[in-house]
């Protein structure tokens, strides 16, 4: 999975937050940070799923797991723009 890429998506879906990152400089940096966060939460997420559904294909469970951490990610970068408010 593309961490950066998907964080980076998200973050251009919230204008206001995009568009502070940028002119305070911090655009690369956040992004990074919220891509290593975000692969953590999802290995942490895939371990959890296969301990509790052995019997799932692999696949399968990575792609909910990548489903949940993507959703997490998305709710805390809606609630840092919804700080800068």
């Amino acid at each position: 999975m593309q961490y950066k890429t998907v964080v980076l998506e998200l973050i251009n879906q919230l204008p206001k937050l995009n568009q502070q990152l940028m002119s305070s400089r911090s655009l690369l940096s956040t992004m990074e940070q919220k891509a290593i966060q975000f692969r953590q939460l999802h290995l942490d997420i895939l371990s959890e799923l296969q301990q509790n559904q052995p019997e799932s294909s692999p696949e399968l469970l990575r792609q909910q797991a990548g489903e949940i951490a993507i959703s997490q990610i998305q709710e805390e970068l809606q609630a840092m723009e919804d700080n800068l408010s």
